[in-house]
Formats: C-alpha cells, structure tokens, sequence
C-alpha cells in the first residue's frame, strides 16, 4: 500500500468516527477563521476540502484533471483577502475518495452542490474552474442557474460535441492519453511548454509533484469530458462567464471562443500561457478573477458582459 493511500484511509477512517454534522458546524460557526482543512461526506463521497478567508460572497475553486486543491495555493490566498473561499479536490484526486467505477459531469455538480450543503454555505456562489473545473462550473450554472453568481472557467474541457475519437484513446489501457500523470522533467509537454519549465522551474517543480501524486481519477474523468457536449447546455446559463483561453496549448483559440459565443452573458480573454494557468502564470490569472470578482459584484451595478 502506498503512503498516499494510507493517508487516505487514515484520514477516511478519522472523518468516520466524527459525530454527523461536525464538519458543517465547524465551518459554519467559525466563518471567520482564515483556515480550515478538513473532510466532508457529500453526495456519498467524502471529500477533502480547505475552507479560507470570510465575508459575504462565496468563491469556489476547481482544479484541473490530475492536479489537486493544492494548484490554487497562490491565487486561493490572494482571493481569500477579500472573499470566502472553497477549494477542494475533486473525487478520485488528492486525498478525496476514490472514483469507483464510471463518474459523469453531473456526478461532478452534485458533490460540490452537496459540499455546500454539508458546509453550510447557503446564496449564490462564484465558481472558478480550470480544464474539468471550468467545465464542471458550466454545467453546475446551466443546471442551477439561482445558485451562480459567475463563472469563470481557465482552459476548460468543455466541447460544444463529444469528442467521439478522443473518447475512444482514452478507454484503451495501452494508450496513456492525457489522463496520465506521468512526466518527463525537461521534455516538451503540450500541457506545460518547455519555455514555461524554464522560465519558472520552481513552478514546473510543482506542477511535476501535484501531478504524480497518483490521482485514480483520470481515467474517468477524462471518459466524463469527452463523453459531453456543452451544446445545448451552454445556452441555459444565464450569469455573466469569462472563458480564460490559454494560448499555449493545443486546442485553439476559435474552439474556446466557439464556447463564450454560445453562452449568452459570455465573454473571452486571451493568456499567454499554458493549459495549467494557476500553477505556471498565477500573476496572469490573479488580475482576471479580481476584475470579473469586482465587475460582478451585486454593489457594482454593473455587468461585464454587456
């Protein structure tokens, strides 16, 4: 058994033991504390969770396929000096439960929906996702748009029709796909240039060590996003969405815009940088979240998107 898998079950078997509801009520009745890391059961899974900062407004960070809540670990600060911040790892990541079996999109919406359930976290929330983050975001907007204030998604793996081929290699055992965590430090790596790795190597460094954390959810996320077609659901989301499209990466940038055209309040922002944003250009993305944040708020009288 590996250290990561024993740190899993030590930390399932610790939630077990809690008396029901003390994670919501820690959460809950210490909204000021600046941190809180801890587990939550929702929607039948447990799920490692980090709760920061305080106020009113309530932002959600979702990470990339492969990566963990740890890809956040400079933007969720800078955010939490103004906002309420969840960020968690998406199930079959990091130290959440284990995908058993198929997952799908929706499955995604329900576990953050019951998070906030069980974290007692009630009112509209902003959601901030990158690749499968950002497409967990749209779809958790066009299924419960009361509840979003904004999107935001980075890079999302989100397409307008599955994407039949990709679904294919991504069932096949002998071919590693973009599900896999494995990287060679110094090679070219469409998901993370080689001119990123050596302009910040200490991010690269990071980036390198979330990914090889053994994630089991690749597999079937990545059979999730390629199983999925935005079309129809796009139209249905009715709060203002910024589409942040990484120039450096291998999906272009008419296949990100085709995405913001779709949706009625949507809009598109170009970044010079990578597939996995928040960890090789967090200085980029900070600026983005913080105009849409200030744009998008219910004291501004304004909207971005018009």
């Amino acid at each position: 058994m590996t250290p990561s898998r024993r740190t899993l079950l030590a930390a399932l078997s610790l939630a077990a033991l809690l008396p029901s509801g003390f994670v919501t009520a820690q959460a809950a009745d210490r909204p000021s504390a600046p941190k809180t890391t801890a587990w939550a059961k929702a929607n039948g899974v447990f799920l490692r969770y980090e709760l920061s900062g305080a106020g009113p407004r309530t932002v959600v960070l979702l990470h990339e396929m492969t990566t963990t809540m740890e890809s956040w670990d400079v933007i969720a600060p800078a955010l939490a000096r103004h906002y309420r911040v969840l960020r968690y790892d998406l199930r079959g990541f990091g130290l959440s439960e284990r995908i058993r079996g198929e997952i799908t999109l929706a499955d995604e919406v329900e576990d953050l929906r019951a998070l906030l359930a069980a974290l007692g976290l009630k009112g509209k929330v902003t959601l901030i996702g990158g690749a499968i983050g950002g497409a967990i975001a749209l779809l958790y907007a066009a299924t419960y748009p009361d509840e979003v204030e904004g999107v935001v998604a980075i890079s999302p793996a989100a397409y307008m029709t599955p994407q039949l081929d990709r679904l294919k290699a991504s069932a096949d055992p002998n071919q590693p796909g973009p599900a896999s965590n494995v990287r060679a430090p110094g090679a070219d790596d469409p998901a993370y240039p080689l001119v990123l790795q050596k302009a910040h190597p200490d991010r690269y460094a990071k980036y390198l060590a979330i990914t090889a954390s053994g994630a089991s959810g690749g597999a079937p996320s990545t059979r999730a996003v390629y199983s999925f077609g935005f079309a129809d659901v796009l139209p249905k989301i009715r709060c203002p969405v910024t589409i942040v499209a990484t120039t450096m990466w291998m999906r272009s940038f008419a296949s990100f815009k085709e995405l913001s055209d779709a949706i009625p309040r949507g809009r598109i922002v170009p970044v010079e940088t990578g597939h996995f944003a928040t960890i090789a250009a967090p200085e980029l993305v900070i600026p983005i979240l913080n105009d849409f944040l200030t744009k998008t708020s219910p004291r501004s009288g304004r909207d971005p998107h018009r």
